[in-house]
């Protein structure tokens, strides 16, 4: 019963995927009230999406339990894809750094200063709001304690 509800979110998990390719090939893009046709709605549609609907934390939720699902078995593995939200922490501050942002006001910073902002936005966003970076961190730590648990373990039985 359980690997079958496991399943079944896995298959879901794909939805935020189609989604997104959706909303790039079928959205509406205008600029000035025009709204834009063929490759240049798509161009447009493409940087929106990768600006705007990338980051939501369903997409490294749902990348983050895929990886893991399919991984399930291997926990090495396992853990090296819990960094999957931090990752996308770091594109957020790469995507503020470049295109800019803002943070309470209307300031826009650029550079140094906006890829601070949006490391910070990142992890008070997949902290607060959808808390999938406590999740991976709660892993990791689970992971790192019970491998040294291991290591010891072996060398106490490798000296007797």
């Amino acid at each position: 019963m359980k690997s079958k509800i496991f399943k079944i979110i896995f298959i879901l998990s794909f939805m935020p995927y189609v989604y997104i390719l959706c909303s790039i090939l079928f959205g509406r893009y205008t600029l000035n009230g025009i709204e834009l046709k063929g490759i240049e709605r798509l161009l447009k549609n493409i940087a929106s999406t990768f600006q705007y609907e990338i980051f939501v934390p369903i997409i490294p939720t749902c990348l983050t339990f895929q990886m893991c699902y399919i991984f399930r078995r291997k926990t090495k593995i396992m853990f090296m894809c819990s960094f999957i939200p931090c990752i996308f922490v770091l594109l957020l501050g790469l995507q503020y750094a470049f295109f800019g942002g803002r943070f309470i006001g209307d300031t826009l910073y650029y550079g140094l200063e906006g890829f601070e902002i949006g490391i910070l936005c990142g992890f008070i966003y997949y902290f607060m709001v959808f808390p999938i970076l406590p999740i991976c961190l709660i892993f990791q730590i689970g992971y790192i304690i019970i491998e040294l648990k291991n290591r010891k373990n072996s060398l106490k039985e490798k000296s007797v």
